[in-house]
């Protein structure tokens, strides 16, 4: 919700915080969105290392965008 600004207004460093809680819990998409949020700078500083770490977590989740974004970064 935060991400997209759905019934709240639009604010990426709380989504990257919930983002985070759902990838302890075990959402499979989460690090794909972490790994979003670092690539493009939002609610957090550009960090390539960053997106492609988290990209990597999604990969090992079986997240195909992530796997995507990842080939598209190396």
């Amino acid at each position: 919700m935060y991400y997209r600004g759905e019934g709240v207004r639009r604010d990426y460093t709380e989504a990257m915080a919930w983002f985070k809680r759902a990838h302890e819990a075990g959402d499979c998409d989460a690090a794909y969105a972490i790994g979003e949020l670092y690539e493009k700078g939002l609610g957090v500083g550009p960090d390539l290392e960053q997106a492609i770490y988290w990209y990597e977590l999604g990969v090992l989740r079986d997240n195909g965008e992530a796997e995507d974004a990842l080939e598209r970064l190396q």
